[in-house]
C-alpha cells in the first residue's frame, strides 16, 4: 500500500475511513500484530508513540508478507472437548444469572452443580503444540510479534475493530487536546520500508 492521508470531520466518518484503510490493508495481503498471542502489540504501540509527535495517536501497524516469516513456534492449545465444557459452565453460569434461584433450597442446588462444574473444569488444561505461524522479527531488539493476515478478517470483525480504534482515538485526542477539540482529524497511512505505521493526527 502506498502512503495516504484522510480528513474525517466527524466520528462516522473516522469509522468510516479506518474501516476502508483495514478492507485496503486485507486487499494488499497485509498481516497485523496479534494482540491474543503475546504483549508485542503494546511493544510496537509504544515504540510508535515515542517515534512520533505528542499530539499523534498510533493504533496500528502493518506488515507485508516480504517482511514476515512463517517458523514454528510453541502455542497453548484446548482440546474440543475442553472448549465444549468451558462454554457448557459459561452457558450453565448465564442460565443462573437470567433465572436465579427463587428460595434456599434452590440457591442450594445451583451452589452444588457449580462445585460438580467446576470440579470438572480442574482437569481443563492446554496442551503445549507446535504450529506454523507468521511472524516478524525485529533484528535489532529481537522482538518476536505473532501476526495474523487480514485476509482471514471478515468484514463484521474489521467493522467492529475499526469501531473499537474510531472510540479510543477520539478518546485519545479529546485527553490530549481538551474537549474542545474542533478540528478535522488526519487519519495517516506511511510505509517506512519494514512496515507501515497507520495514526492520527
Amino acid at each position: 500500500m502506498k502512503n495516504w492521508q484522510r480528513r474525517a470531520s466527524d466520528s462516522i466518518e473516522l469509522q468510516t475511513l479506518i474501516l476502508e484503510l483495514y478492507k485496503e490493508a486485507r486487499a494488499d495481503g497485509l498481516f497485523i500484530i496479534d494482540r491474543k498471542k503475546s504483549d508485542a502489540f503494546g511493544i510496537a504501540l509504544r515504540e510508535m508513540e515515542t517515534s512520533y509527535e505528542s499530539n499523534v495517536v498510533p493504533f496500528e501497524r502493518f506488515f507485508a508478507p516480504a517482511n514476515i516469516k512463517h517458523e514454528k513456534r510453541d502455542m497453548y492449545e484446548y482440546s474440543e472437548e475442553d472448549i465444549k465444557k468451558v462454554e457448557e459452565f459459561e452457558r450453565f453460569l448465564k442460565e443462573i444469572e437470567e433465572n436465579p434461584p427463587k428460595d434456599d433450597i434452590e440457591a442450594q442446588e445451583v451452589s452444588l452443580k457449580i462445585t460438580e462444574k467446576t470440579d470438572e473444569l480442574t482437569d481443563v488444561k492446554p496442551k503445549v503444540v507446535q504450529k506454523t505461524m507468521p511472524i516478524y522479527i525485529n533484528t535489532i531488539t529481537g522482538t518476536e510479534y505473532p501476526l495474523i493476515p487480514l485476509v482471514d478478517a471478515k468484514d463484521d470483525e474489521l467493522e467492529k475493530l475499526a469501531q473499537f480504534i474510531s472510540s479510543f482515538i477520539l478518546h485519545s485526542k479529546f485527553f490530549i487536546t481538551g474537549m474542545e477539540q474542533r478540528d478535522p482529524i488526519m487519519i495517516e497511512f506511511v510505509n517506512t520500508g519494514e512496515w507501515a505505521d497507520a495514526f492520527c493526527i
